[in-house]
């Protein structure tokens, strides 16, 4: 539910297109990788891009947490921690297998899905030129 009271549907492309500028750097694949999601309140500043980095806990520095960027439904609600360098997390995609490259039919559709798990983006837009081939 957002912050309104509206009823919104949870999806992974509206969280990575509105996360918040410390995760700039980071592809569709980092993105859900090496960050989860956790409720507001878990934070301690209440700044839109929170850093809790400098914070410890038993000797340990917590992690960084990055707010969503204003137009999330969730926005002001849910934070995204990045995790430390030591996760390890193995991707599982849903598909059967990616499209195949050297199918004709296939080419374009197989570029754009390797663009947006593997380029940095906050709209589509962002993926590629216009006139630019794939």
């Amino acid at each position: 539910m957002s912050s309104s009271g509206r009823l919104t549907r949870k999806s992974q492309l509206t969280d990575y297109q509105y996360h918040g500028r410390a995760l700039d750097t980071y592809n569709f694949l980092d993105f859900t990788m090496q960050t989860y999601e956790e409720k507001e309140n878990h934070r301690l500043d209440t700044g839109i891009l929170g850093d809790r980095a400098s914070a410890t806990s038993h000797g340990h520095p917590s992690h960084v947490h990055v707010g969503y960027e204003v137009g999330h439904p969730e926005f002001g609600q849910k934070t995204w921690v990045i995790q430390s360098t030591d996760n390890n997390c193995i991707p599982n995609f849903i598909r059967r297998w990616f499209l195949q490259y050297d199918n004709e039919d296939q080419v374009d559709l197989h570029s754009a899905m390797m663009l947006i798990i593997l380029k940095p983006w906050r709209k589509l837009e962002d993926l590629k030129l216009p006139l630019q081939p794939w």
